[in-house]
């Protein structure tokens, strides 16, 4: 008996994602944009992860405008991590789909039914049939 999460895997949508950009091409890409040097955006992109750590560890949260929160916390095996929350706007902008250019695996089953999901996975899959609990 599949689950769920099985038959989601294989045929629910999916983003396909690129390359990951690095910060070199990310610093490119901002100096393109503003106009400045790629060797200071850089610099400066690696001061932001000091500054990071530099205030976390000082118990200081830092808020990047638009952008996110970054605040650290501490477990009860005195594990320190770093909490982050996207800021709301940034997190509305980014969640549309009209918006979107890159590649979805499985893009006409956005927003499929259950049934749907399950006569799908049980034709592909006819000697594990899924089960909806």
């Amino acid at each position: 008996m599949a689950t769920p999460i099985e038959a989601f895997r294989d045929f629910g949508p999916r983003l396909r994602h690129n390359q990951t950009l690095d910060e070199r091409d990310l610093a490119k890409w901002i100096a393109m944009r503003t106009s400045m040097n790629p060797n200071t955006v850089n610099l400066a992109l690696l001061e932001l992860k000091d500054a990071v750590v530099y205030h976390a560890h000082q118990g200081t949260p830092l808020k990047l405008p638009g952008l996110v929160r970054i605040a650290p916390s501490i477990d009860r095996h005195g594990n320190i991590t770093l909490n982050l929350r996207l800021d709301h706007h940034l997190k509305r902008t980014v969640n549309n789909i009209n918006e979107y250019t890159g590649d979805i695996i499985n893009r006409a089953n956005i927003g499929i039914t259950d049934a749907a999901m399950k006569a799908l996975w049980d034709a592909a899959h006819a000697d594990n049939p899924l089960i909806f609990k």
